[in-house]
């Protein structure tokens, strides 16, 4: 027989709270763990941003460097060549638009240092919003923004969206291949402001 607590009501609260403080350390954890990945991601897509001029007679760069990760880092996925291309699109991508983000602090005197002081560590962690925004997405989903959208503000509105109503990648691909974006991403609402 089992040997439960006389009160079952007060034992199955108990269970109910640890399962769900279970639940929530385990969000958590994933959160944490994704964050660190797409930070990596971010660093390793600007080291390869930031070298490629030193290697421009060597095109096999990358593939190199893949081959070295993989041989060091043989238990861990995620360092081929083509992941390390799209670790630098990534980069690329959403550098462009920090820096403009940061161009425009700097122009409405917004921001109190200069450009090349809030510019120096990490231009995406300096930019409001975007480094939390960013590492809120799985890097699948990532790589499928990067492959099928080629405007920022378009990237930006289906990672907000995939946040607020937690999107599968295949529930994000439909939505794309919908387009979303054009059907409602510009359209002018009041739902905000008029829903609570």
């Amino acid at each position: 027989m089992n040997n439960l607590p006389q009160d079952n009501l007060d034992y199955s609260t108990l269970l109910t709270e640890i399962k769900q403080q279970i639940r929530s350390a385990q969000t958590k954890a994933a959160l944490a763990v994704n964050t660190s990945l797409i930070q990596l991601y971010w660093d390793i897509g600007k080291k390869i941003a930031e070298n490629q001029a030193l290697f421009e007679g060597r095109n096999n760069f990358v593939s190199i460097l893949a081959k070295d990760l993989r041989e060091e880092f043989s238990e861990l996925n995620g360092f081929s060549e083509r992941n390390l291309f799209y670790a630098r699109r990534f980069y690329n991508f959403y550098e462009a638009f920090s820096m403009q983000q940061l161009v425009a602090l700097n122009e409405n005197n917004e921001e109190n240092t200069s450009l090349q002081q809030a510019a120096a560590p990490n231009p995406v962690q300096q930019v409001v919003g975007l480094n939390e925004l960013l590492c809120q997405v799985p890097w699948g989903h990532h790589i499928l923004i990067l492959t099928k959208i080629k405007e920022i503000n378009q990237a930006i509105f289906y990672i907000q969206q995939t946040i607020a109503f937690n999107w599968s990648r295949a529930i994000l691909t439909l939505q794309i291949e919908q387009n979303l974006f054009q059907r409602q991403g510009n359209a002018i609402t009041n739902f905000k402001n008029t829903l609570p």
